[in-house]
């Protein structure tokens, strides 16, 4: 039979779900806001051409190394992919370029090299035998067996880096791909942060969705049988007659065989009710924190040196103990040698100019720490143990890493095969339609 299917949340995992569940279900997706929210926070802006793009907030990279259920799904739906450079620089507060890097491109595989300068050349003198034993380590073998009790900065100091060499490159990297001060990064598991930084620094190229997220998001629509947008679901309980599960929103009530909660968790935590309290209770202790975007144009914010300037360039301010990141969009969005330089800041420690902002957007981020483990720990045995379950979480939080798209998608997967196994086959598919498999190309 067919199920009755609500998913709350458009973002990467809400909308992964419903693609997998639509295929044979009838999914209706609530949404708050008036769109899809995955591409949301984007922007809107006309080039010197003349040409209207909308821009991601923040632009997404992804790669096949670390990136395995993102690329499974992409490939299913037919959306194709393109290569870019994502090669970085590294400089002080001041903007003072210290190392760089270039890339080189192919089809299956990337390799970035020092970019030759007196900087790098000194830098490398002084920290290329640890640049050696670093790739050493994050390729080893057993490096996904690691299981160390100590923090990311105790277990790096015990394998003998320096902490010029810990917090002027290593941590600017991790910073930036987990969105967190280095404070933070401290909590998250070492083997995962070893892992992460060895997909992203390997030879796998960077690849972007051809056509942003907004193809990614009309490809996942299409299995979306009923689409609320700007209806706010105030409360999900149960107790209803036949084990439904009812949602409460700003418009009205409805029943369903299954819902499937794909918001952050704090957002998650207000809509359950006392039915659902023990699951509320455990998902309101997930740390959370969060962090800035600026969309701008304000090139004090890039390297001193231009030919320093890089796809992505990560500024350490050793006084602060902190990095922050510009990326440079014209390389990561967009190639368009008459545009103006647009830039994408992640918490700058220098604000940028006022008059060159063209937008700001304020996100929550989810911890992976010890803690927020146990409990995603804790709700995915309840899911996965109890026969007659009918409310589900999914999101780049519900697993033991590091939370980013990848994440979002394996869960939406793995929560679509458990829903499938509680019901009864079907000989006719909800949906139909086809999908051809997706192409990597070079832009």
């Amino acid at each position: 039979m067919h199920l009755k299917v609500a998913v709350v949340g458009s973002g990467v995992a809400g909308l992964s779900t419903a693609w997998y569940l639509g295929k044979q279900h009838h999914v209706t997706l609530f949404e708050k806001k008036p769109s899809v929210g995955m591409g949301s926070e984007g922007f809107e802006l006309q080039l010197e051409t003349g040409a209207m793009m909308r821009m991601d907030i923040p632009p997404r990279v992804i790669n096949r190394a670390h990136y395995k259920s993102m690329f499974q799904l992409l490939d299913e739906a037919g959306i194709e992919t393109y290569l870019i450079k994502q090669h970085p620089s590294f400089s002080t507060a001041d903007g003072n370029a210290y190392l760089g890097f270039s890339s080189l491109n192919f089809k299956d595989w990337s390799l970035s090299v020092p970019k030759p300068s007196v900087a790098t050349g000194v830098w490398l003198l002084r920290h290329g035998p640890e640049l050696i034993k670093w790739f050493k380590l994050i390729n080893e073998s057993t490096l996904d067996e690691l299981d160390s009790q100590l923090d990311l900065r105790s277990f790096l100091q015990q394998q003998g880096f320096s902490e010029r060499f810990i917090n002027g490159f290593l941590y600017p990297l991790w910073a930036l791909i987990c969105t967190c001060d280095y404070q933070n990064l401290d909590r998250f598991p070492v083997r995962d942060m070893l892992v992460i930084l060895r997909n992203f620094s390997g030879r796998a190229p960077s690849l972007r969705i051809k056509g942003g997220t907004a193809s990614f998001e009309e490809k996942m629509k299409q299995r979306i049988a009923t689409p609320k947008f700007s209806e706010s679901v105030q409360q999900i309980s149960t107790g209803l007659p036949g084990n439904k599960v009812q949602i409460k929103t700003d418009k009205g009530d409805y029943d369903f065989d299954h819902v499937i909660v794909a918001t952050e968790p704090y957002f998650a935590a207000k809509m359950l009710d006392q039915s659902f309290a023990r699951e509320r209770a455990l998902i309101e202790e997930i740390p959370w924190y969060e962090t800035t975007m600026v969309l701008h144009k304000d090139l004090d914010l890039m390297p001193k040196q231009r030919r320093m300037w890089s796809p992505v360039n990560l500024f350490w301010d050793p006084k602060q103990d902190r990095s922050w990141a510009t990326l440079w969009m014209n390389q990561l969005e967009f190639s368009d040698p008459h545009s103006e330089t647009l830039l994408q800041s992640w918490d700058p420690g220098i604000p940028p100019k006022d008059e060159s902002i063209l937008a700001t957007r304020t996100f929550k981020r989810v911890l992976a720490t010890k803690k927020s483990q146990k409990i995603v720990n804790d709700l995915n045995h309840a899911m996965s143990s109890e026969p007659q379950r009918r409310l589900w979480f999914v999101g780049a939080y519900m697993t033991d890493n590091i939370p980013l798209l990848e994440n979002g998608v394996a869960t939406a997967r793995k929560v679509a095969e458990w829903i499938t196994q509680q019901a009864p086959q079907t000989a006719e598919p909800y949906s139909k339609r086809n999908t051809p498999r997706a192409k990597a190309v070079n832009r």
